[in-house]
């Protein structure tokens, strides 16, 4: 049920279903296992367009989402671009730092992905390193810190081309982030909680009323 790209990946069935419909068959998965498999998710993966409003169909799996949240404890992992849908979600990454300091003011978890050294071949080009490095500083300053999750976001093997193309790893976060974070005044503490504790505490199982 993964709303961006115009809903293309959404059941045509969850067009007639109510939010209380769709959150059934989530919370059938999280008992019994997806698709009968006897495998039950870890967490709620979704998405939304990236607009400052939600379309009727968004809203709804947003609030499919929060039912599901609060009959299983699942954790809520939306994808949503800029500042304004995550905000929108929240009273139903491409955002900016104002926008991350309000939306973990109001409790909820900020995930910041795409973590990319830049090419090897091109020394000159920093990739998104200083910024990372000014975002977590000044999310660090204003106490927030134990709200933000990292990802690569990385890979994207292209199938048909050599090596599959210019597929990026998942070594930039050790290789080059945490060694300009320890330069720049982050300690080992600091370190833990953005990759053990907040995780740790992200994806827990349990019910989060505010």
């Amino acid at each position: 049920y993964y709303g961006s790209g115009n809903n293309k990946f959404v059941p045509k069935s969850a067009g007639n279903d109510t939010p209380e419909e769709i959150a059934a068959v989530w919370i059938g998965e999280f008992r019994e296992g997806i698709d009968g498999s006897g495998v039950r998710p870890g967490f709620l993966k979704m998405s939304v367009e990236d607009r400052d409003t939600l379309s009727a169909m968004h809203e709804k799996l947003v609030r499919a989402a929060a039912l599901t949240h609060l009959e299983t404890g699942l954790t809520l992992v939306s994808h949503t671009g800029s500042d304004g849908p995550a905000l929108v979600q929240l009273a139903a990454q491409n955002g900016t730092l104002e926008g991350y300091l309000r939306a973990a003011r109001l409790g909820a978890w900020i995930s910041l992905d795409h973590i990319n050294a830049g090419p090897a071949d091109k020394p000159e080009d920093p990739g998104n390193i200083p910024w990372y490095v000014e975002t977590l500083a000044r999310l660090k300053a204003e106490g927030l810190l134990g709200h933000i999750l990292l990802s690569h976001d990385a890979g994207w093997y292209n199938v048909g081309q050599h090596n599959g193309g210019k597929y990026r790893g998942y070594t930039d976060l050790f290789t080059d982030l945490i060694p300009q974070l320890r330069a720049n005044g982050f300690t080992q503490s600091d370190l833990d909680l953005l990759l053990v504790e907040n995780p740790r505490r992200a994806y827990a199982i349990q019910v989060r009323r505010n």
